[in-house]
């Protein structure tokens, strides 16, 4: 093993060793102390170790960084499994593994390969995390090792009856300063001009800029708009990069970097040699309804802006720049997911596993009523029998990397003959926001005057020099058409442009799969509502649909 620096964790290993021979364990250790890479190396000796990360772009990096301290090739004695990529063999000693990737494996048996599983960033709080540590802990036949940078440790270790170590990480002073937008809270309006307005700002103060932004659409934006400047390094950092393109940011160029990451740098990820933050204040969370998720954006709590402007004081002191107001009042702390999204994959997921969600030790169990509404949505899918058991359409469900409802489209169009349209129309809707800009008049992908034909015209032809799309949406879009033909296995890379999709098809399977998608126009004074019988929804803004047809 070739030699490091001591890092703060590591006069924990004595009493991890000890512990862990006892029982569970909870380590609390602030970002930047070492624990994601230490903790796996040192559980490794009593066997093999999965390591749970909530991001894909940790997943990979924590990897490669312990496969070089171990002195191997990633792959081998380390490696990682995120969806649609594996770097493991079955001899892999520490495998690092996304909750959705760790959840499918339990869902096939035990996880009885692995002697000690770890449990890192638990403080996210997600569904997949929260799910896993009570389903491990019901069964018990793993060692069991919880990690966070801003864990309530001594609430986790009474649940799981474990022992607490704390390493103290090395945190200097960050000063806070503000280039509000119009609004007092964070707002995505004047985004990157708020951003250019801070880097002027920041040009004196020392070290590397890391910027926090909601997104891939908001990163490729700002990046656009930092195009012409030769003086920085700009550097995206989200869970859609390769491996290779995430290393980058470890990298130091001559020039200064300018790191434009989502919240995976915000605990997950240590990047050395920043010295200033740009915070939007903003994140992007998944909403549900009817089983459906859609991506919001919403204001970061106070925790996460307090742990976003510590990056800046990692090894000197530093600068945090806070795109709203000094007014603004941001809530404390981020609920758990569970207590604020819908349940459909809890429960899907819970009942995969063989489980029933009330029966299962939660840290923070969820609502009885919400895990009901999840229930009767995934029995309208036929995913779950009246008993609440799991269906073999429910596996099927289950198994694809998407929200129950969009993956009911997939199977029923395979049964209707029309999955190439589908897997299009479902990849352009998996987005959760908007592919097109501007109003469709004149718009030949619009031209038909069908929603759902102009996604799977846009996924098949459109390019952004050209058409009225937005280009990072496509491209994401793309990436999850890949995803999804290789799930259904579907050979080679799909239509490209010519071929009409068979509308009548696609309505067909989308309303075999959740008869709740038929809607009928209602016209109001001004406008026109569209009703199922439960609620009412209008056309977005740049939809293909001419209103004044159903007048």
């Amino acid at each position: 093993m070739p030699p490091t620096g001591r890092l703060p964790v590591d006069d924990l290993a004595p009493r991890f060793a000890e512990a862990l021979a006892a029982g569970p364990v909870v380590v609390s250790a602030p970002t930047g102390t070492g624990k994601s890479t230490q903790v796996p190396r040192w559980a490794a000796a009593r066997g093999r170790v999965l390591v749970v990360e909530p991001r894909r772009v940790a997943c990979r990096a924590l990897a490669a960084r312990v496969a070089e301290l171990e002195g191997e090739r990633l792959g081998e004695g380390v490696g990682y499994v995120v969806r649609a990529e594996r770097k493991a063999t079955p001899a892999t000693r520490i495998v690092f593994a996304t909750p959705g990737v760790v959840l499918r494996w339990l869902a096939a048996g035990p996880l009885a390969d692995f002697a000690t599983v770890v449990l890192d960033e638990f403080h996210e709080r997600s569904l997949d995390l929260d799910l896993l540590l009570a389903l491990l802990l019901e069964r018990g036949r793993h060692r069991l090792v919880v990690m966070s940078a801003t864990l309530e440790a001594e609430r986790v270790a009474r649940h799981l009856g474990a022992a607490v170590l704390r390493a103290e990480g090395r945190r200097f002073p960050v000063e806070t300063r503000h280039v509000p937008g119009r609004a007092f809270l964070p707002e995505v309006r004047g985004l990157e001009d708020r951003i250019l307005e801070a880097l002027g700002r920041a040009a004196d103060d020392p070290g590397d800029v890391l910027v926090f932004l909601p997104g891939k659409a908001e990163i490729a934006a700002a990046a656009a708009r930092l195009a012409g400047r030769r003086d920085l390094e700009i550097l995206p950092l989200h869970g859609g990069l390769s491996l290779e393109e995430q290393s980058r940011v470890f990298s130091r160029p001559a020039k200064r970097r300018v790191v434009l990451a989502t919240n995976v740098a915000e605990t997950s990820l240590t990047i050395p040699g920043i010295g200033v933050v740009i915070d939007s204040g903003l994140v992007r969370r998944t909403r549900y309804h009817n089983g459906r998720g859609f991506l919001t954006l919403l204001p970061v709590a106070r925790d996460s802006a307090e742990q976003r402007a510590g990056r800046a004081g990692r090894t000197a002191p530093g600068v945090c720049y806070r795109l709203w107001s000094p007014e603004a009042i941001l809530t404390e702390t981020t609920p758990p997911e569970i207590h604020r999204e819908a349940l459909e994959p809890l429960v899907l997921a819970a009942a995969a596993c063989g489980a029933r969600v009330e029966d299962l030790p939660f840290l923070d169990p969820p609502k009885p009523y919400a895990v009901e509404a999840a229930r009767e949505n995934l029995g309208r899918l036929g995913a779950l029998d009246p008993a609440g058991r799991i269906t073999e359409r429910g596996r099927r469900l289950f198994g694809l990397p998407l929200d129950a409802p969009l993956g009911a489209i997939l199977v029923e169009a395979e049964r209707l003959g029309c999955l190439e349209d589908a897997v299009d129309l479902v990849a352009a809707l998996a987005v959760g926001r908007p592919l097109f800009r501007g109003p469709p008049r004149g718009d030949p992908l619009r031209e038909e005057g069908c929603d759902a034909v102009a996604l799977v015209r846009a996924v098949r032809e459109a390019r952004p020099d050209r058409d009225r799309v937005h280009g990072p949406a496509l491209a994401e879009a793309r990436a999850v058409r890949r995803e999804l033909r290789a799930a259904m296995g579907l050979e080679g890379a799909g239509p490209r442009a010519g071929g009409p999709a068979d509308r009548k098809a696609l309505a067909l399977a989308v309303l075999r799969a959740d008869p709740r998608a038929a809607h009928v126009a209602r016209r109001r004074k001004k406008f026109t509502a569209w009703a199922n019988g439960e609620a009412e929804a209008a056309l977005a803004e740049g939809s293909a649909v001419d209103p004044g047809e159903h007048r």
